[in-house]
């Protein structure tokens, strides 16, 4: 082999040898460089969901997005949104976003189910105690109390069960009363009104015994939704029923007793027996 074919082996080969390194840096360069995407798990709607609708693990479900597709106010957590209310119609699939979950009074309309009303009733008096424990979300009994049109007695009815609280005088958030230092809650006089989520049914039922009597509401379970028998009571089946003596005395039984009476006859001791309080025939 002369020079000159040495020499272009060598060019040849070092031209490789360049060609080589330049291929696997670019490579390498380019592995590096690629950008990776971040996947965030967000909560959406599993199903259709209708404007007014409380929000349960059935209707929800998480799904994957890359995190700069995310919108802002998005959930991640199934916790966040539970028991929350949709202020609008909602499509399976789409993320639930802050923004769509009604939470003032002036929506309220918005946020009713199809088919129910908002019902506001005036609690008792004496119920005002009750101001601050029963909050917005809480699920109650409704009794009533009323005077018996024919015998005047005292009568106390549960209207309805398992009714949901949808605000207590102007406040819609359970967390908007707070107690004080002392532990007491700020009792103003609209805090008597209580609405309630009911049927037309229901609306007319209440509307009906609020005009008759007093209402009364007695709060439920977070989880106890049992519809039990109710009867209604009267004040008098209460009370302890008078006796009569002469009656008592009739039904009372007569003792029997038998006594032995002793006499002389002719000299004789004589033993007569004789039966006392004996049963009439």
């Amino acid at each position: 082999m002369n020079t000159k074919s040495l020499v272009l082996l060598l060019v040849a080969g070092g031209c490789g040898l360049v060609a080589s390194v330049a291929a696997t840096r670019h490579l390498s360069g380019k592995q590096t460089t690629e950008p990776t995407v971040t996947i965030k798990h967000v909560v959406v709607a599993a199903e259709d969901i209708a404007v007014g609708t409380e929000l349960t693990k059935e209707l929800l479900t998480l799904k994957a997005f890359p995190a700069d597709a995310v919108a802002e106010g998005a959930f991640a957590d199934l916790k966040s949104v539970l028991g929350k209310r949709a202020k609008m119609d909602l499509f399976a699939g789409e993320p639930i976003l802050e923004q769509k979950l009604g939470t003032d009074l002036t929506e309220l309309s918005r946020r009713l189910p199809r088919g129910m009303r908002a019902a506001t009733v005036r609690v008792d008096e004496a119920d005002a105690r009750l101001a601050g424990l029963i909050k917005p979300g809480d699920h109650v009994d409704v009794i009533w109390l009323y005077n018996d049109p024919e015998s005047g007695d005292a009568m106390i009815k549960t209207l309805l069960q398992d009714i949901e609280v949808l605000a207590v005088g102007q406040d819609v958030d359970p967390e908007t009363k707070k107690p004080d230092k002392e532990g007491s809650y700020d009792r103003s006089e609209t805090d008597r009104n209580y609405t309630l989520l009911v049927t037309p049914q229901q609306n007319n039922v209440l509307a009906l015994a609020s005009s008759k009597g007093k209402i009364r509401l007695a709060l439920r379970g977070k989880s106890d939704g049992k519809i039990v028998p109710d009867a209604e009571i009267g004040l008098s089946s209460l009370l302890p029923q008078p006796k009569n003596t002469d009656e008592q005395a009739d039904q009372e039984p007569e003792i029997e007793r038998e006594v032995v009476v002793e006499y002389i006859r002719k000299g004789e001791v004589v033993r007569q027996p004789y039966k006392i309080g004996a049963s009439k025939n």
